[in-house]
């Protein structure tokens, strides 16, 4: 996380942090409640690092990554609880159906 940090804060937008930003958004959709309890400062700033690089790149993350974050942020926000509509949404997002066509 906190490589993801200095990244963002830094301005460092690249392939890499994008398949950084990628992995840690998998694991905390697995693990965030529970570092929500124990490591929730942590998580605090990667969150705002995570909400910048949404605002701040210039299309050097790449759409997939933006909404894996996206997810994230929204998933934290629901309590790391995802509705039905939330889930249903980022399975079947409507750019993944365009690519289908």
């Amino acid at each position: 996380m906190n490589q993801i940090n200095a990244s963002v804060k830094g301005g460092l937008f690249n392939a890499q942090l994008a398949n950084q930003i990628f992995v840690l958004c998998q694991q905390l959709k697995f693990s965030g409640q529970l570092l929500e309890q124990s490591h929730k400062n942590e998580l605090n700033r990667v969150f705002v690092s995570l909400r910048q690089a949404c605002c701040r790149d210039n299309g050097q993350l790449g759409t997939p990554c933006r909404l894996k974050m996206m997810e994230l942020v929204e998933l934290r926000a629901m309590g790391w609880r995802p509705s039905l509509a939330h889930t249903q949404y980022y399975l079947n997002r409507p750019e993944q159906q365009q690519q289908q066509i």
